[in-house]
């Protein structure tokens, strides 16, 4: 069983991953030359992809547990562009809102 201070880690770390919600829409082209496609991951495909010179941000917003929201939106972005990079932002409030709601569950859960 886990030590106060583990579980009270555990829960702030938790708190601190829900305390923002960012989402960020690329375009462009990535060219992977891999062997073992297993072993990729998507940060590590953007890390790599740094240095191609198709690949650009056309949005992203960022937005803090305390109402404080940034977004920037590419000159050249699309309709289309801003559209999907809108319904990600969709989905994912969602999901937060979701895993909030769960997390607010157990919390309850254990102080009744």
């Amino acid at each position: 069983m886990p030590s106060f201070k583990e579980a009270f880690e555990k829960i702030a770390d938790g708190l601190e991953d829900l305390s923002s919600l960012e989402v960020v829409t690329y375009r462009g082209t990535i060219k992977i030359e891999a062997t073992d496609v297993t072993a990729l991951s998507f940060d590590k495909i953007l890390q790599n992809a740094k240095a191609q010179a198709g690949f650009r941000v056309v949005a992203s917003t960022k937005s803090r547990l305390d109402g404080d929201t940034r977004a920037f939106y590419d000159d050249n972005a699309t309709a289309s562009d801003i559209a999907a990079h809108n319904a990600l932002w969709d989905s994912a409030s969602a999901k937060r809102a979701a895993v909030v709601q769960i997390f607010e569950s157990e919390i309850l859960k254990r102080i009744a």
